[in-house]
């Protein structure tokens, strides 16, 4: 996962890594497993940060764009965002929060946001 989020390596290029690393053949289908099962294993974090989040009063998001390259009902290489909220700098305990969404719509921040009970939500206005 640090691979294919932190370094951006593409699966292919971790499948060729392996073979050449180790002899072994992985497939990409086998490691987009792998990210799916520790995407859900890591889901309880997820949770928790996000419930963190919810509980500040003061919070920053916005969103950027992402390429998928192979996204079902979507073309080849069209726009998806990431939404990325965060605590204040000076939060005692930091948190970042990354809502992959189809879309910039303000709503998709408005669902993220709707249990929220804050005050100061700091972005761009863009949406």
């Amino acid at each position: 996962m640090n691979q294919k989020y932190t370094l951006a390596l593409p699966l292919y290029r971790m499948e060729q890594e392996f073979k050449r690393l180790s002899g072994f053949e992985i497939s990409r289908q086998n490691l987009s497993n792998w990210i799916i099962k520790g995407a859900n294993l890591l889901k309880p974090i997820y949770e928790q940060i996000k419930l963190s989040l919810l509980n500040e009063t003061l919070l920053h998001a916005d969103e950027t764009v992402l390429e998928v390259l192979h996204e079902p009902g979507k073309e080849a290489g069209s726009k998806s965002y990431v939404w990325v909220y965060r605590t204040s700098k000076y939060n005692t305990h930091p948190a970042v929060l990354y809502e992959y969404t189809l879309g910039r719509s303000g709503d998709y921040a408005k669902k993220f946001l709707e249990d929220w009970k804050g005050t100061y939500l700091h972005c761009d206005g863009y949406t």
